[in-house]
């Protein structure tokens, strides 16, 4: 997808600023979509995967945050409205009052995230991974963030036969 100068300008991106993030979503996008095919993520949340970051709402944050210097409160925006639309994130699953679906097992505030979930959330993690460095090894991240992870057992356990099948985790 492209954003279009007339948009860039409209939201206050620098085009050069814009560009930049846009080639990024790009590659991030064609990565996730090649590493959920293996992952057997259905094709219909690889076509929308992270359709929202080409929304004013999250554009000018991300981009900002990664190629402009930074914008914190942008950022801190775009990503709650990241998560909360987009339910790969394992944060989207997290309730923190107790209002959550009715008859939900719950376990400290985390509900189930369905299985197609977490199969695009490891591919999310790969297409970044290759996006960012080239390289579509995550065991260096993982070993770094997995224990900040809040799941639900199941989801966990899920994740992590995922993890440990396809050779992900070292």
């Amino acid at each position: 997808m492209i954003i279009t100068n007339q948009s860039l300008l409209q939201w206050g991106i620098p085009l050069e600023i814009g560009k930049n993030y846009n080639e990024y979503l790009n590659r991030h996008i064609d990565a996730v979509q090649t590493a959920g095919r293996v992952l057997a993520v259905p094709s219909e949340q690889l076509e929308i995967h992270d359709a929202s970051k080409w929304t004013q709402a999250e554009f000018y944050g991300y981009a900002m945050h990664f190629y402009g210097g930074g914008a914190p409160d942008a950022f801190a925006s775009a990503w709650l409205h990241h998560i909360h639309h987009n339910p790969h994130h394992w944060e989207h699953w997290i309730f923190p009052t107790p209002y959550t679906l009715k008859g939900a097992d719950i376990e400290e505030n985390c509900i189930q995230m369905p299985n197609n979930y977490v199969l695009e959330m490891v591919a999310d993690w790969q297409g970044a991974g290759f996006a960012i460095h080239g390289s579509w090894d995550i065991s260096e991240w993982l070993t770094k963030n997995l224990g900040k992870i809040r799941l639900h057992h199941q989801s966990k356990q899920y994740l992590m036969e995922i993890l440990q099948n396809d050779g992900l985790l070292k």
